[in-house]
């Protein structure tokens, strides 16, 4: 090999570490990129009977710089600080709403008995009466405006789950199809991986990671696995699972999460309990601890009060002289549930 092909071997590799270079400096604000750079070698000298001459540098890759166990590590924080930061975000408003110190509960309660006080410091005081009649009113309309709000909040969760579900879904899809680009490229050169297709899948699952906890595995082929739950396929190869949501029979406020992969069979009801991480695990988590617990609260708070004070009220005598009479109407001392198999339950 002469002088002027060593040279042009240099030349080439300059060229295209050049042209990775450029390719890195265009991509810095690109979302999911990751820097790639040229591997370089020698030629495979010559023999000349008195020893081996250089015939000059040899390309043998382009890679990116990328490390599998800092990417799942990666992964687990973001569904990890996903699921946190939705949470908040979710809890922020009930919080308030309950805590506020002049809108809250605590003030309503505590102005009814400032009322209920001065009634019985003076029983004849008509505007003592009238007061605590008022009072009254305000504290029931702040547990209908509670029950009202809380139900708004019930619905756009409700909604927010079936909107996850479609971009779990919609995600899934998109690394199946990059699985199979994957695929096909790789099949051109054992040792030229598409570093840009493998960005850009990692990508898609960082984000997937943000929607819904998983696991990913990466296979001899090059494609990804990634597992929710207990180790439910979202995607094999070039085939993903279809995550969407359907009324509770049980709970007619609630909706569930079904699953089905690969567009086979019926699909099946995903336990709540297997949804952890990122914003699903978020909205579950929320429905369950907050509102559910918060509204159950709520109400049972109320239906006390409301039992409480009328048989304490019931004593009393107006002043028509009649007594036993109720102060909150509409207050059932029993509630009869029927299950979805046609059973009634009835609570005192």
């Amino acid at each position: 090999m002469g002088m002027l092909q060593i040279g042009l071997t240099g030349l080439m590799a300059a060229r295209y570490q050049l042209d990775t270079a450029s390719h890195n400096i265009a991509n810095a604000n690109t979302e999911g990129y990751s820097r790639q750079r040229v591997n370089q070698s020698t030629q495979f000298p010559q023999f000349v009977g008195f020893g081996y001459i250089g015939r000059g540098a040899l390309l043998v890759g382009v890679e990116r710089a990328y490390d599998q166990f800092l990417q799942g590590n990666l992964l687990a924080a973001t569904t990890r600080y996903a699921q946190a930061q939705h949470y908040q975000e979710l809890i922020a408003p009930l919080d308030n709403l309950v805590a506020d110190p002049d809108a809250g509960l605590s003030p309503a309660l505590q102005q009814f008995f400032d009322a209920v006080q001065e009634v019985a410091d003076n029983p004849e005081s008509i505007a003592a009466r009238q007061s605590l009649l008022s009072q009254g009113e305000v504290l029931t309309a702040r547990f209908r405006l509670f029950d009202a709000r809380i139900d708004e909040i019930r619905q756009d969760v409700e909604q927010r789950l079936d909107g996850v579900a479609q971009q779990v879904t919609a995600l899934a899809r998109n690394i199946a199809d990059l699985n199979q680009q994957i695929l096909q490229a790789s099949t051109r050169g054992a040792e030229a991986p598409p570093n840009d297709l493998l960005d850009q899948r990692d990508q898609l699952a960082k984000e997937l990671a943000g929607l819904i906890g998983i696991k990913t595995v990466i296979d001899d082929q090059g494609m990804m696995s990634v597992f929710i739950g207990s180790g439910q396929t979202l995607v094999q190869g070039v085939a993903s699972a279809t995550l969407a949501t359907e009324a509770d029979p049980g709970d007619a406020m609630h909706r569930r999460l079904t699953y089905q992969f690969g567009g086979s069979g019926a699909p099946q009801v995903l336990p709540e309990r297997l949804v952890t991480g990122g914003e699903l695990g978020a909205l579950l988590a929320f429905r369950r601890e907050g509102l559910d617990r918060i509204q159950d609260q709520l109400g049972f708070l109320a239906t006390t009060l409301a039992l409480a004070f009328n048989a304490q009220h019931q004593q009393g005598y107006g002043l028509d002289g009649v007594t036993n009479r109720d102060f909150f109407g509409g207050v059932p001392s029993t509630q009869t549930f029927t299950g979805d198999q046609g059973s009634n339950l009835t609570v005192g």
